[in-house]
């Protein structure tokens, strides 16, 4: 391009694919409470259709006395109201009702997460997507912001080269794109299909679900959930969990050796 275009960074709920609304998303509500009688050191994930229909809540604490009580349902696969549920989970589960006596919301928040994968491109003329406007989530528990922060870090600075090349055509600003799905396309793919998987989860199999993330180590389990999937991550959980074999739960671990063996189509910059 011969004359420098603006760039436009879109960090926030935007549309997907340039043209067309996200049509799937995560719907949640939270409290932000101050509860002095909660263990700073534990937090919860609840999973089951009498507190978070298809979906999950979490307590998760902060500091200070300080933790974060929400619920989060996904659209459209059910149509339930995740506020409903927030008053019910801290007040209807025993283990939490405890914990959360003499507790005080001092904030409370509500929410939209797109839940459908990162969007086919994140760059135009003069524009870069970042952050949940590109998809750049993380489907598997619904954590956006420390995608956000490192799609913002490359926006930047591929933004940067451009300002310093003198093009911001969608050719130039498409490296972007390149080192998004270089870093983060195959754990983001494989997160979307493990949250397609649960998300139709019976109480049930969410029971056996959560006996099988009780018998991995700590640290197997802190890197499922920040979805960080590799080869022998897979194969730990199998060998902590050896009747998957006849469940099934094997043929699942299988495609996601899959598509963790398979390269990621990047092209040369």
């Amino acid at each position: 391009m011969s004359q420098l275009t603006p760039l436009l960074f879109a960090s926030y709920w935007c549309t997907c694919g340039h043209g067309g609304a996200f049509r799937r998303y995560g719907f949640g509500a939270e409290y932000d409470l101050y509860a002095p009688n909660y263990p700073q050191d534990e937090l919860f994930l609840i999973m089951g259709s009498a507190f978070a229909p298809q979906g999950y809540a979490w307590a998760f604490p902060r500091g200070n006395g300080r933790v974060r009580l929400g619920v989060g349902v996904i659209h459209p696969d059910n149509d339930e109201d995740a506020r409903i549920y927030l008053d019910r989970i801290m007040r209807d589960i025993p283990q939490l009702a405890e914990r959360f006596k003499g507790a005080s919301p001092l904030e409370y928040h509500t929410g939209l997460f797109p839940s459908e994968g990162a969007v086919p491109g994140f760059s135009r003329d003069g524009l870069l997507l970042a952050g949940d406007a590109g998809g750049h989530g993380s489907t598997l528990v619904g954590e956006g912001i420390r995608f956000a922060i490192y799609s913002g870090q490359m926006a930047g600075e591929t933004a940067a080269e451009a300002i310093k090349a003198g093009d911001t055509s969608a050719a130039y600003l498409g490296r972007f794109d390149q080192r998004w799905r270089s870093r983060f396309a195959r754990d983001m793919d494989i997160a979307y299909m493990i949250n397609k998987h649960i998300a139709a989860y019976s109480d049930a199999q969410w029971d056996s679900s959560l006996d099988l993330l009780k018998r991995l180590t700590p640290a197997q389990a802190a890197q499922a959930l920040r979805g960080d999937f590799t080869a022998s991550l897979v194969m730990g959980i199998l060998a902590r969990n050896p009747s998957l074999i006849a469940t099934g739960g094997k043929r699942f671990l299988d495609k996601m050796l899959e598509r963790i063996n398979k390269p990621v189509a990047v092209s040369a910059e």
